[in-house]
């Protein structure tokens, strides 16, 4: 679930001739150590080839309060690389002939809104359902506990009543499919959808220490969980997640599952893609049908996906010209969690990336290096990254004069709401969820869970629009009178 941008630019170098003789895992070793020495790497990486674990390291801390390094067996929230254990469980159930994909989502789950709605359209991100992340306690009723996927279904009557196009002709990522569809496994299996999961395939995929956790998060560290951390430019340390945000994410969609919340260990990703690869779990005419050969749109022409990369099944397909190069990935992204597995399925071939920080290397970021490393090219480019962001210091009167509603222009549907809390600004935009602003300049603020910036623009003695600044463009919203 629930990936953003990372904010820092990238820089790419050329690692040079001195390193030609050395050997892959050589390479792997100097690129990783170097990124821990200068601090930009905080997990574990896994890399095996041919179906051997050939690089497995640890780096940093699970616990940076009490100084818990991290080790190879540290787990994980993997957040959206969970959706690709949940397009599983449905092959399992159209294996054993008790749900075919072109079912309606209706047939299993009948208080949906949606008449036309297919299983098929929510493994591919093809229903044209709105993405429940956003919605706000107010809109969910003030539920004092976590929210769980019948809580989140129930409301989509209320909250999303309506699909944005017509189901089948577009693609648009929203983790209410998948929720949705962890509802259906667990309808038609008849038993909740964590433990199906943990029957039917972590423990035949030998998966001894993966869980979808029945309780929320909790702050086991070390040879537990990781706790995750956001980076404070205001302080210019990391803090917890949970005492980042504005609202407490992690308490209200924590124990949600389906389109996230599996906690695993790098070691047990690599165990995944070797039931996949040695068919325990799906025969590989299953697998291969549903993965490898991108679904179509009802035009026939298009498939659903970014581009070039098909969206299948809870992966991205990636095909090459050689066989052999083509490869599956996913990436992740909850709170501080970050997380991406690559599985080349043609020379059995896992990259598994997990951090527990932001605003260091992404995992995105790495794949390419790792790859081309593992594929011997002489020139890899090397990730660097620039410092972090800085702030400037301003007083809760004037973050204050900023609050409110803005709505774009021309576009009334599209707002932006501002809101100061203990001296702080955040931002929602549409129905995603609340962010931070972080001040930079006057009357200049950057996020950094995306590559954007908003300016406020003074009139008179007041507030009353904002420009949100991102990949080029201003949009401009007025303040509500």
């Amino acid at each position: 679930m629930y990936r953003k941008n990372s904010i820092w630019i990238l820089i790419f170098l050329l690692i040079g001739v001195q390193n030609y003789g050395q050997s892959k895992i050589k390479l792997l070793h100097t690129l990783f150590d170097s990124l821990n020495t200068a601090r930009q790497f905080n997990g574990v990486v896994l890399v095996a080839d041919s179906g051997k674990v050939i690089f497995e390291q640890s780096y940093g801390y699970a616990d940076f309060e009490d100084k818990i390094p991290m080790t190879v067996d540290t787990r994980f929230e993997i957040a959206s690389v969970s959706k690709q254990f949940t397009a599983m469980a449905v092959m399992q159930l159209y294996n054993e002939g008790k749900l075919r994909y072109e079912d309606p989502a209706r047939k299993y789950l009948p208080d949906l809104p949606y008449k036309n709605v297919t299983i098929s359209e929510l493994i591919h991100h093809g229903s044209g359902i709105p993405d429940f992340l956003g919605w706000t306690e107010k809109q969910m009723g003030h539920i004092k506990g976590p929210y769980t996927n019948e809580q989140i279904e129930s409301h989509l009557q209320q909250l999303a009543p309506e699909t944005t196009f017509e189901p089948g002709t577009q693609f648009s990522y929203s983790n209410t499919n998948y929720l949705l569809l962890a509802n259906i496994v667990s309808k038609i299996a008849g038993v909740p959808f964590a433990e199906y999961m943990d029957q039917h395939i972590f423990k035949k995929a030998g998966m001894a220490n993966t869980a979808i956790p029945v309780e929320v998060n909790k702050t086991e560290s070390g040879n537990g969980l990781a706790r995750d951390y956001l980076w404070d430019p205001v302080t210019g340390k990391y803090r917890l997640f949970s005492q980042a945000s504005s609202a407490d994410y992690a308490h209200f969609i924590g124990g949600l599952s389906g389109p996230a919340g599996i906690k695993t260990t790098a070691r047990d990703l690599f165990k995944w893609t070797q039931a996949v690869h040695s068919h325990v779990l799906v025969p590989d005419s299953i697998f291969s049908t549903a993965v490898l050969q991108p679904q179509l749109m009802k035009n026939g022409k298009d498939t659903f996906g970014y581009s070039n990369m098909a969206y299948t099944f809870g992966w991205l397909l990636v095909k090459r010209k050689e066989q052999k190069g083509t490869f599956i990935f996913h990436n992740g992204g909850f709170g501080g969690y970050r997380s991406i597995i690559a599985y080349y399925p043609y020379i059995n071939r896992t990259i598994v990336v997990l951090e527990n920080t932001d605003q260091t290397v992404s995992p995105d970021n790495l794949l390419a290096p790792i790859g081309l490393i593992m594929n011997g090219v002489k020139r890899v480019r090397w990730p660097v990254i620039q410092g972090p962001r800085k702030t400037i210091p301003v007083d809760s009167s004037y973050l204050e004069a900023l609050t409110g509603t803005y709505t774009m222009r021309p576009n009334a549907a599209v707002k932006m709401v501002i809101t100061a809390k203990n001296g702080r600004l955040y931002a929602k935009y549409i129905d995603q969820a609340t962010a931070e602003l972080y001040p930079y300049a006057k009357d200049q603020f950057f996020f950094l869970i995306a590559d954007a910036q908003i300016k406020f623009v003074p009139n008179s003695d007041k507030y009353n629009e904002l420009i949100l600044i991102q990949n080029g463009r201003e949009l401009h919203f007025f303040r509500d009178l």
